[in-house]
Protein backbone atom coordinates (compact mmCIF):
# COMPACT_ATOMS: atom_id res chain seq x y z
CA UNK A 1 0.00 0.00 0.00
CA UNK A 2 1.00 3.63 -0.62
CA UNK A 3 2.38 5.03 2.47
CA UNK A 4 0.67 8.61 3.16
CA UNK A 5 4.03 11.07 3.99
CA UNK A 6 4.05 14.61 5.48
CA UNK A 7 4.25 17.61 2.47
CA UNK A 8 8.49 17.61 2.45
CA UNK A 9 9.06 13.93 2.79
CA UNK A 10 6.02 13.48 0.00
CA UNK A 11 8.20 16.00 -2.21
CA UNK A 12 11.89 14.04 -1.59
CA UNK A 13 10.14 10.71 -2.17
CA UNK A 14 8.36 11.29 -5.66
CA UNK A 15 11.33 13.34 -6.90
CA UNK A 16 13.47 10.16 -6.45
CA UNK A 17 10.77 7.67 -7.90
CA UNK A 18 9.32 9.72 -10.31
CA UNK A 19 12.55 10.08 -12.80
CA UNK A 20 14.20 7.60 -14.77
CA UNK A 21 11.41 6.68 -16.78
CA UNK A 22 11.14 4.46 -19.64
CA UNK A 23 11.54 6.95 -22.79
CA UNK A 24 14.24 4.92 -25.29
CA UNK A 25 14.01 1.95 -24.13
CA UNK A 26 15.93 -1.58 -25.62
CA UNK A 27 14.71 -3.93 -28.05
CA UNK A 28 15.47 -7.76 -27.41
CA UNK A 29 17.34 -8.79 -30.19
CA UNK A 30 19.67 -11.91 -29.02
CA UNK A 31 22.12 -11.99 -26.46
CA UNK A 32 24.87 -12.37 -28.72
CA UNK A 33 25.65 -8.75 -29.55
CA UNK A 34 23.98 -6.42 -31.60
CA UNK A 35 24.85 -4.58 -34.55
CA UNK A 36 27.13 -1.81 -33.05
CA UNK A 37 29.41 -4.22 -31.26
CA UNK A 38 30.99 -7.77 -31.09
CA UNK A 39 30.32 -8.29 -27.66
CA UNK A 40 27.92 -10.12 -25.60
CA UNK A 41 25.03 -8.13 -24.57
CA UNK A 42 23.16 -9.02 -21.17
CA UNK A 43 20.14 -7.26 -21.06
CA UNK A 44 18.61 -6.13 -17.50
CA UNK A 45 14.96 -5.78 -16.70
CA UNK A 46 13.87 -3.02 -14.44
CA UNK A 47 11.69 0.02 -14.10
CA UNK A 48 14.23 2.78 -14.83
CA UNK A 49 17.09 3.20 -17.03
CA UNK A 50 20.52 4.74 -16.10
CA UNK A 51 21.05 8.13 -16.42
CA UNK A 52 23.61 7.58 -19.33
CA UNK A 53 23.97 3.69 -20.41
CA UNK A 54 26.66 4.44 -23.35
CA UNK A 55 28.79 5.95 -20.45
CA UNK A 56 28.05 2.53 -18.21
CA UNK A 57 28.77 0.81 -21.22
CA UNK A 58 32.03 2.22 -21.67
CA UNK A 59 33.38 1.92 -17.87
CA UNK A 60 33.00 -1.88 -18.49
CA UNK A 61 34.74 -1.99 -21.54
CA UNK A 62 37.73 0.24 -19.97
CA UNK A 63 37.84 -1.72 -16.90
CA UNK A 64 38.32 -5.33 -19.14
CA UNK A 65 34.59 -6.83 -18.96
CA UNK A 66 34.11 -9.10 -22.10
CA UNK A 67 29.82 -7.90 -22.15
CA UNK A 68 27.97 -4.78 -22.59
CA UNK A 69 24.33 -4.20 -21.11
CA UNK A 70 21.19 -3.25 -22.78
CA UNK A 71 17.60 -1.92 -20.43
CA UNK A 72 14.42 -3.15 -20.56
CA UNK A 73 12.33 -1.09 -19.10
CA UNK A 74 8.91 -1.95 -18.00
CA UNK A 75 6.66 1.08 -15.76
CA UNK A 76 4.13 0.22 -13.66
CA UNK A 77 1.22 2.35 -14.95
CA UNK A 78 -2.73 1.31 -14.10
CA UNK A 79 -2.40 -2.22 -12.26
CA UNK A 80 0.76 -1.79 -10.06
CA UNK A 81 1.47 -5.27 -11.94
CA UNK A 82 2.17 -4.72 -15.55
CA UNK A 83 6.44 -5.34 -14.68
CA UNK A 84 5.79 -8.33 -13.14
CA UNK A 85 3.26 -9.84 -15.32
CA UNK A 86 5.44 -8.50 -18.48
CA UNK A 87 8.33 -10.83 -16.83
CA UNK A 88 6.46 -13.75 -17.21
CA UNK A 89 5.18 -13.35 -20.53
CA UNK A 90 9.15 -12.42 -21.35
CA UNK A 91 10.16 -15.86 -19.76
CA UNK A 92 6.93 -17.70 -21.85
CA UNK A 93 8.40 -16.22 -25.27
CA UNK A 94 12.11 -16.58 -23.96
CA UNK A 95 12.99 -13.08 -24.81
CA UNK A 96 16.15 -12.52 -23.80
CA UNK A 97 16.49 -11.49 -19.97
CA UNK A 98 19.63 -12.06 -18.19
CA UNK A 99 19.14 -9.86 -15.14
CA UNK A 100 15.92 -9.14 -13.11
CA UNK A 101 14.45 -7.39 -10.52
CA UNK A 102 11.24 -7.72 -9.37
CA UNK A 103 9.00 -4.46 -9.78
CA UNK A 104 7.37 -2.18 -6.77
CA UNK A 105 3.90 -3.69 -6.21
CA UNK A 106 3.17 -0.96 -3.77
CA UNK A 107 -1.26 -1.53 -3.96
CA UNK A 108 -1.19 -5.35 -3.69
CA UNK A 109 0.26 -6.21 -0.77
CA UNK A 110 -1.22 -9.65 -1.10
CA UNK A 111 1.36 -10.16 -3.83
CA UNK A 112 4.93 -11.06 -3.62
CA UNK A 113 7.07 -10.68 -6.26
CA UNK A 114 9.75 -11.53 -5.12
CA UNK A 115 8.40 -14.64 -3.37
CA UNK A 116 6.40 -15.21 -6.78
CA UNK A 117 9.86 -15.15 -9.27
CA UNK A 118 11.92 -17.51 -6.71
CA UNK A 119 8.77 -20.29 -6.13
CA UNK A 120 7.53 -19.95 -10.07
CA UNK A 121 10.82 -20.53 -11.32
CA UNK A 122 11.08 -17.04 -12.86
CA UNK A 123 14.72 -16.36 -10.99
CA UNK A 124 17.60 -19.11 -11.08
CA UNK A 125 19.23 -20.04 -7.36
CA UNK A 126 22.27 -18.38 -6.33
CA UNK A 127 23.36 -20.64 -3.73
CA UNK A 128 26.29 -21.82 -5.81
CA UNK A 129 27.74 -18.28 -6.84
CA UNK A 130 27.55 -17.11 -3.59
CA UNK A 131 29.73 -19.91 -2.27
CA UNK A 132 32.83 -18.94 -5.48
CA UNK A 133 35.01 -16.06 -4.50
CA UNK A 134 32.85 -13.29 -6.00
CA UNK A 135 30.02 -14.15 -4.35
CA UNK A 136 31.53 -13.96 -1.02
CA UNK A 137 32.43 -10.17 -1.83
CA UNK A 138 28.63 -9.56 -2.78
CA UNK A 139 27.43 -11.31 0.36
CA UNK A 140 29.62 -9.54 2.37
CA UNK A 141 28.24 -6.04 0.96
CA UNK A 142 24.97 -6.54 2.86
CA UNK A 143 24.09 -7.36 6.53
CA UNK A 144 23.34 -11.12 7.19
CA UNK A 145 19.94 -10.51 8.23
CA UNK A 146 19.21 -8.88 5.18
CA UNK A 147 20.12 -12.14 3.14
CA UNK A 148 18.14 -13.84 5.73
CA UNK A 149 14.80 -11.93 4.27
CA UNK A 150 15.97 -13.45 0.75
CA UNK A 151 16.49 -17.04 2.26
CA UNK A 152 13.57 -19.51 0.61
CA UNK A 153 13.91 -23.15 1.94
CA UNK A 154 17.54 -22.54 2.18
CA UNK A 155 18.01 -20.56 -1.28
CA UNK A 156 18.64 -17.45 -2.17
CA UNK A 157 17.40 -16.33 -5.42
CA UNK A 158 18.24 -12.52 -5.72
CA UNK A 159 21.07 -9.95 -4.50
CA UNK A 160 20.09 -7.47 -1.98
CA UNK A 161 20.64 -3.55 -3.63
CA UNK A 162 22.12 -2.36 -0.23
CA UNK A 163 19.13 0.29 -0.12
CA UNK A 164 18.68 1.94 3.40
CA UNK A 165 16.21 -0.76 4.68
CA UNK A 166 16.17 1.12 7.75
CA UNK A 167 14.76 4.48 7.18
CA UNK A 168 14.31 6.16 10.22
CA UNK A 169 12.02 9.75 10.22
CA UNK A 170 13.21 13.28 9.96
CA UNK A 171 12.46 15.84 13.22
CA UNK A 172 12.12 19.10 11.01
CA UNK A 173 12.24 22.22 13.01
CA UNK A 174 13.04 26.07 13.03
CA UNK A 175 15.83 26.52 14.61
CA UNK A 176 15.78 30.78 14.48
CA UNK A 177 12.64 29.88 16.78
CA UNK A 178 14.29 27.44 19.14
CA UNK A 179 17.20 29.77 19.43
CA UNK A 180 14.63 32.95 20.29
CA UNK A 181 12.17 30.95 22.06
CA UNK A 182 15.24 28.44 24.07
CA UNK A 183 13.99 25.88 22.96
CA UNK A 184 15.56 22.42 23.26
CA UNK A 185 14.56 20.72 20.12
CA UNK A 186 16.12 17.20 21.34
CA UNK A 187 12.18 17.32 23.66
CA UNK A 188 11.27 16.00 20.59
CA UNK A 189 13.37 13.49 20.74
CA UNK A 190 11.49 12.17 24.19
CA UNK A 191 8.44 10.56 24.86
CA UNK A 192 5.74 12.39 23.23
CA UNK A 193 4.01 12.89 26.44
CA UNK A 194 7.15 15.17 27.45
CA UNK A 195 6.70 17.69 24.25
CA UNK A 196 4.29 20.05 26.16
CA UNK A 197 5.93 21.98 27.90
CA UNK A 198 8.17 23.30 24.72
CA UNK A 199 4.82 23.08 22.25
CA UNK A 200 2.84 25.28 25.14
CA UNK A 201 5.98 27.69 24.81
CA UNK A 202 6.03 27.75 21.02
CA UNK A 203 1.84 28.33 20.70
CA UNK A 204 1.73 31.23 23.16
CA UNK A 205 4.57 33.00 21.05
CA UNK A 206 3.13 32.50 17.65
CA UNK A 207 -0.87 31.63 18.25
CA UNK A 208 -1.66 35.46 17.94
CA UNK A 209 -0.03 35.39 14.18
CA UNK A 210 -2.46 32.28 13.50
CA UNK A 211 0.41 29.42 13.47
CA UNK A 212 0.43 26.28 15.09
CA UNK A 213 3.20 24.92 17.13
CA UNK A 214 3.17 21.75 15.52
CA UNK A 215 2.48 20.00 12.72
CA UNK A 216 -0.52 16.80 13.62
CA UNK A 217 1.17 13.74 13.42
CA UNK A 218 -0.07 11.78 10.33
CA UNK A 219 0.69 7.83 11.31
CA UNK A 220 1.88 6.21 14.03
CA UNK A 221 4.50 3.98 12.37
CA UNK A 222 6.74 6.61 13.39
CA UNK A 223 6.50 5.99 16.74
CA UNK A 224 6.29 2.27 16.85
CA UNK A 225 9.97 1.20 17.44
CA UNK A 226 10.13 3.31 20.94
CA UNK A 227 7.73 1.12 22.02
CA UNK A 228 9.21 -2.13 20.99
CA UNK A 229 6.46 -2.79 17.91
CA UNK A 230 7.53 -3.70 14.05
CA UNK A 231 5.22 -3.88 11.48
CA UNK A 232 5.64 -7.20 9.09
CA UNK A 233 7.15 -6.49 5.85
CA UNK A 234 4.10 -7.54 3.96
CA UNK A 235 2.33 -5.35 6.14
CA UNK A 236 1.38 -1.74 7.38
CA UNK A 237 -1.79 -1.06 8.08
CA UNK A 238 -1.89 -1.42 12.21
CA UNK A 239 -0.84 -4.93 12.69
CA UNK A 240 2.36 -5.16 14.42
CA UNK A 241 4.38 -7.93 16.20
CA UNK A 242 5.61 -6.77 19.66
CA UNK A 243 9.10 -7.24 20.12
CA UNK A 244 8.92 -7.15 23.87
CA UNK A 245 7.88 -11.27 24.27
CA UNK A 246 9.24 -13.90 22.44
CA UNK A 247 5.70 -14.91 21.62
CA UNK A 248 5.57 -15.06 17.34
CA UNK A 249 2.61 -13.44 16.57
CA UNK A 250 1.08 -10.30 15.16
CA UNK A 251 -1.56 -8.64 16.94
CA UNK A 252 -4.07 -5.86 16.50
CA UNK A 253 -2.00 -2.33 17.46
CA UNK A 254 -5.52 -0.04 17.62
CA UNK A 255 -5.75 -2.66 21.16
CA UNK A 256 -2.45 -1.67 22.77
CA UNK A 257 -1.61 0.65 25.73
CA UNK A 258 0.43 2.30 23.08
CA UNK A 259 -2.22 3.14 20.53
CA UNK A 260 -3.64 4.59 23.50
CA UNK A 261 -1.03 6.62 24.89
CA UNK A 262 -0.53 7.65 21.56
CA UNK A 263 -3.96 8.42 20.85
CA UNK A 264 -4.87 10.49 23.95
CA UNK A 265 -1.78 13.00 23.60
CA UNK A 266 -2.14 13.74 20.50
CA UNK A 267 -5.88 14.30 20.96
CA UNK A 268 -4.89 16.21 24.14
CA UNK A 269 -2.27 18.52 22.36
CA UNK A 270 -5.11 19.21 19.10
CA UNK A 271 -7.70 20.36 21.90
CA UNK A 272 -5.33 22.86 23.85
CA UNK A 273 -4.49 24.35 20.26
CA UNK A 274 -0.65 22.98 19.68
CA UNK A 275 -1.69 21.23 16.70
CA UNK A 276 -4.24 21.83 14.03
CA UNK A 277 -7.81 19.75 13.15
CA UNK A 278 -6.05 18.63 10.03
CA UNK A 279 -2.32 17.29 9.01
CA UNK A 280 -0.42 18.59 6.33
CA UNK A 281 -1.31 22.24 7.71
CA UNK A 282 0.26 25.08 5.86
CA UNK A 283 0.24 27.39 9.48
CA UNK A 284 2.52 25.22 11.29
CA UNK A 285 5.11 27.38 12.52
CA UNK A 286 7.83 25.30 14.33
CA UNK A 287 7.87 21.32 14.05
CA UNK A 288 7.05 18.67 11.71
CA UNK A 289 7.99 14.72 10.86
CA UNK A 290 9.45 13.23 7.29
CA UNK A 291 9.34 10.50 6.26
CA UNK A 292 12.79 10.23 4.93
CA UNK A 293 16.25 11.57 6.13
CA UNK A 294 16.35 15.19 5.15
CA UNK A 295 18.89 17.67 5.04
CA UNK A 296 19.06 21.05 5.93
CA UNK A 297 18.73 22.93 2.53
CA UNK A 298 15.94 20.56 1.60
CA UNK A 299 14.05 21.52 4.55
CA UNK A 300 15.31 25.04 3.65
CA UNK A 301 13.93 24.91 0.03
CA UNK A 302 9.98 24.11 1.69
CA UNK A 303 10.31 26.51 4.14
CA UNK A 304 7.51 28.72 2.58
CA UNK A 305 5.43 26.37 2.97
CA UNK A 306 5.69 26.06 6.83
CA UNK A 307 5.54 29.70 7.37
CA UNK A 308 9.31 31.19 6.15
CA UNK A 309 12.24 31.16 8.64
CA UNK A 310 15.13 29.31 8.84
CA UNK A 311 15.04 25.64 8.91
CA UNK A 312 16.49 22.07 10.09
CA UNK A 313 16.37 18.56 10.08
CA UNK A 314 17.88 15.95 12.15
CA UNK A 315 17.38 12.02 12.60
CA UNK A 316 14.59 10.81 15.08
CA UNK A 317 16.36 8.69 17.50
CA UNK A 318 13.09 6.80 18.74
CA UNK A 319 14.22 3.21 17.77
CA UNK A 320 13.48 1.99 14.54
CA UNK A 321 13.25 -0.96 12.35
CA UNK A 322 13.78 -2.67 9.37
CA UNK A 323 11.34 -1.90 6.34
CA UNK A 324 10.42 -4.38 3.81
CA UNK A 325 11.90 -2.23 0.56
CA UNK A 326 14.25 -5.10 0.51
CA UNK A 327 11.89 -7.58 -1.57
CA UNK A 328 11.86 -4.93 -4.25
CA UNK A 329 15.63 -3.62 -3.88
CA UNK A 330 17.20 -7.12 -5.25
CA UNK A 331 18.97 -8.23 -8.42
CA UNK A 332 18.03 -11.58 -9.20
CA UNK A 333 19.46 -13.58 -12.56
CA UNK A 334 16.35 -14.43 -14.64
CA UNK A 335 16.09 -18.38 -14.82
CA UNK A 336 16.24 -18.19 -18.67
CA UNK A 337 19.04 -16.50 -19.10
CA UNK A 338 21.67 -17.93 -21.63
CA UNK A 339 24.33 -16.47 -19.69
CA UNK A 340 23.94 -17.14 -16.15
CA UNK A 341 27.60 -16.66 -14.97
CA UNK A 342 28.40 -13.40 -17.04
CA UNK A 343 25.78 -12.11 -15.48
CA UNK A 344 26.54 -13.06 -11.69
CA UNK A 345 29.72 -11.79 -12.83
CA UNK A 346 27.98 -8.42 -14.08
CA UNK A 347 25.95 -7.80 -10.49
CA UNK A 348 28.98 -8.64 -8.26
CA UNK A 349 31.07 -5.49 -10.53
CA UNK A 350 27.54 -3.21 -9.72
CA UNK A 351 27.86 -3.93 -6.07
CA UNK A 352 31.22 -3.77 -5.56
CA UNK A 353 32.60 -0.99 -8.07
CA UNK A 354 31.70 2.56 -6.56
CA UNK A 355 32.68 4.07 -10.20
CA UNK A 356 29.98 1.58 -11.39
CA UNK A 357 27.03 2.09 -9.46
CA UNK A 358 27.70 5.56 -9.41
CA UNK A 359 27.80 5.22 -13.32
CA UNK A 360 24.26 3.68 -12.98
CA UNK A 361 22.79 6.31 -10.63
CA UNK A 362 24.45 9.94 -12.24
CA UNK A 363 26.04 9.16 -15.57
CA UNK A 364 29.29 11.09 -16.47
CA UNK A 365 30.53 14.07 -14.90
CA UNK A 366 29.91 17.42 -16.38
CA UNK A 367 27.59 15.51 -18.69
CA UNK A 368 25.08 14.41 -16.81
CA UNK A 369 25.73 15.95 -13.34
CA UNK A 370 28.30 18.48 -11.23
CA UNK A 371 29.70 17.84 -7.45
CA UNK A 372 29.11 20.84 -5.01
CA UNK A 373 29.49 20.89 -1.24
CA UNK A 374 29.95 17.18 -1.24
CA UNK A 375 26.73 16.02 -3.17
CA UNK A 376 25.67 15.56 -6.45
CA UNK A 377 23.59 17.58 -9.01
CA UNK A 378 21.79 16.70 -12.11
CA UNK A 379 22.83 18.94 -14.83
CA UNK A 380 19.21 19.12 -16.17
CA UNK A 381 17.78 19.35 -12.39
CA UNK A 382 15.90 16.95 -11.02
CA UNK A 383 16.66 13.49 -8.82
CA UNK A 384 18.42 10.50 -10.24
CA UNK A 385 16.42 7.65 -10.48
CA UNK A 386 16.46 5.10 -7.79
CA UNK A 387 18.15 2.36 -9.45
CA UNK A 388 19.78 -1.04 -9.13
CA UNK A 389 23.17 -0.42 -7.77
CA UNK A 390 24.43 -1.06 -4.28
CA UNK A 391 23.31 2.03 -2.43
CA UNK A 392 25.62 2.47 0.48
CA UNK A 393 28.44 3.26 -2.58
CA UNK A 394 26.64 6.10 -4.21
CA UNK A 395 27.51 9.66 -3.81
CA UNK A 396 24.70 11.87 -1.97
CA UNK A 397 22.31 13.51 -3.94
CA UNK A 398 21.01 17.05 -2.95
CA UNK A 399 18.44 15.42 -0.45
CA UNK A 400 20.72 13.41 1.18
CA UNK A 401 23.37 13.77 3.91
CA UNK A 402 26.98 14.69 3.11
CA UNK A 403 28.32 11.63 5.63
CA UNK A 404 25.47 9.15 3.94
CA UNK A 405 28.44 6.22 2.73
CA UNK A 406 29.34 6.63 7.24
CA UNK A 407 25.90 7.20 8.35
CA UNK A 408 23.36 4.88 6.65
CA UNK A 409 25.24 1.43 7.34
CA UNK A 410 25.15 2.62 10.80
CA UNK A 411 20.98 3.48 11.10
CA UNK A 412 21.09 -0.23 9.60
CA UNK A 413 22.89 -1.59 12.29
CA UNK A 414 21.15 0.02 15.10
CA UNK A 415 17.63 -0.83 13.33
CA UNK A 416 15.91 -3.50 15.10
CA UNK A 417 14.68 -6.82 13.02
CA UNK A 418 11.33 -7.54 13.03
CA UNK A 419 10.38 -11.14 14.91
CA UNK A 420 8.83 -12.02 11.78
CA UNK A 421 11.22 -11.25 9.22
CA UNK A 422 12.31 -14.56 8.37
CA UNK A 423 8.60 -15.53 7.19
CA UNK A 424 7.14 -14.76 3.67
CA UNK A 425 3.12 -14.22 4.37
CA UNK A 426 1.35 -15.05 1.29
CA UNK A 427 -2.12 -13.04 1.30
CA UNK A 428 -4.06 -14.24 -1.60
CA UNK A 429 -6.75 -15.85 1.01
CA UNK A 430 -7.29 -12.55 2.70
CA UNK A 431 -6.42 -9.85 -0.06
CA UNK A 432 -10.05 -8.36 -0.12
CA UNK A 433 -10.09 -7.88 3.26
CA UNK A 434 -6.31 -6.44 2.56
CA UNK A 435 -7.68 -4.29 -0.04
CA UNK A 436 -10.75 -2.99 2.48
CA UNK A 437 -8.02 -2.34 5.38
CA UNK A 438 -5.42 -0.87 3.17
CA UNK A 439 -8.40 1.94 1.89
CA UNK A 440 -9.48 2.89 5.43
CA UNK A 441 -5.93 3.44 6.61
CA UNK A 442 -5.43 5.41 3.81
CA UNK A 443 -8.49 7.35 3.78
CA UNK A 444 -7.88 7.92 7.62
CA UNK A 445 -4.57 9.37 6.98
CA UNK A 446 -4.88 11.64 3.99
CA UNK A 447 -6.04 14.49 6.90
CA UNK A 448 -4.59 12.13 9.51
CA UNK A 449 -5.24 9.61 11.37
CA UNK A 450 -5.40 10.73 14.90
CA UNK A 451 -8.19 13.59 13.90
CA UNK A 452 -10.60 9.89 14.65
CA UNK A 453 -10.79 8.60 18.38
CA UNK A 454 -8.94 5.51 18.66
CA UNK A 455 -12.13 3.51 19.07
CA UNK A 456 -13.48 4.71 15.98
CA UNK A 457 -10.22 3.50 13.71
CA UNK A 458 -10.52 0.45 15.25
CA UNK A 459 -13.44 -0.41 15.13
CA UNK A 460 -13.21 0.45 11.28
CA UNK A 461 -10.37 -1.41 10.54
CA UNK A 462 -12.51 -4.37 12.07
CA UNK A 463 -15.21 -3.57 9.68
CA UNK A 464 -12.84 -3.97 7.13
CA UNK A 465 -11.42 -7.11 8.23
CA UNK A 466 -8.08 -6.66 9.93
CA UNK A 467 -8.96 -9.54 12.38
CA UNK A 468 -9.21 -12.32 9.56
CA UNK A 469 -5.90 -10.92 8.25
CA UNK A 470 -4.36 -11.29 11.72
CA UNK A 471 -5.56 -14.47 11.91
CA UNK A 472 -4.77 -15.57 8.33
CA UNK A 473 -1.02 -14.28 8.97
CA UNK A 474 -0.57 -16.09 12.81
CA UNK A 475 -2.09 -19.22 11.24
CA UNK A 476 0.43 -19.24 8.41
CA UNK A 477 3.05 -18.02 10.85
CA UNK A 478 2.27 -21.38 13.12
CA UNK A 479 2.40 -23.54 9.81
CA UNK A 480 5.70 -22.33 8.85
CA UNK A 481 7.37 -22.78 12.24
CA UNK A 482 6.12 -25.74 12.79
CA UNK A 483 7.29 -27.37 9.23
CA UNK A 484 11.14 -25.29 10.14
CA UNK A 485 10.97 -27.27 13.45
CA UNK A 486 10.88 -30.53 12.05
CA UNK A 487 13.13 -30.01 9.76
Amino acid sequence: MKRLRTLTAFLAATAILSVGGCANTATPQSNGGNEESDKLTLYWMSESKPKNISYFNRLLEEKGYDFQVEFLCVENTDNNYEFVETAQEYREKQTPVDILEPGYVWIENYRRPYLEFAKGGMYLPLNDYLNTEDGKKVWDVCEERVWDRLNIDGSYYAIPKNHLYARPSAIVYRSDLAEQYSIDPQVFQKDISEWEPALRTIQQKVQAEGFYAMECPYDFSTFLGRYNYTEPYELGVGIVADESTDVREVINFYETEAAEHLWSTVRSYIDKGYMPETCHEQNTRYFSFGSLLMTDSQAQENASDFGGGTWKSEIYTGDIYMNGANEANVLGIASWSAHPEETFELITAVMTDAELSNALVWGELETDYIEMNGRRYLTNGGYPPDFGANYMLIEPMPTEPVEKKELYPQLMKRAITPKTADFHFDGTAVKDEIDAVSKVYNDLGSKGIFLQTLDEVNQQMKNAGIDRIIDEYNRQLAQWDQEQAQK
